[in-house]
């Protein structure tokens, strides 16, 4: 398969996270572009990551909380986790 490449600007980069990648790339006899690619590909092949429980989910399934907890707080960790 062939690929395409293209040249790009790419803003708000962390310093520290380029600086580890070039260092990298070097070390490994490779382009910045090639690492980056490399980088880039492996990003996106990670599956997403859940935000939250569904509603309806936690409906369902509610957790016991107890007497007397902060139970705002609960509630946020239980479904924003």
């Amino acid at each position: 398969m062939t690929s395409m490449t293209i040249n790009m600007t790419i803003r708000d980069l962390d310093e520290d996270a380029y600086r580890k990648l070039k260092t990298r790339a070097v070390e490994e006899n490779k382009n910045l572009g090639k690492a980056a690619s490399e980088a880039f590909v492996m990003w996106a092949a990670q599956p997403k990551k859940k935000t939250g429980k569904a509603f309806l989910e936690v409906l369902e399934n509610p957790p016991d909380w107890g007497f007397r907890t902060n139970l705002s707080k609960e509630v946020d960790e239980y479904v924003y986790r």
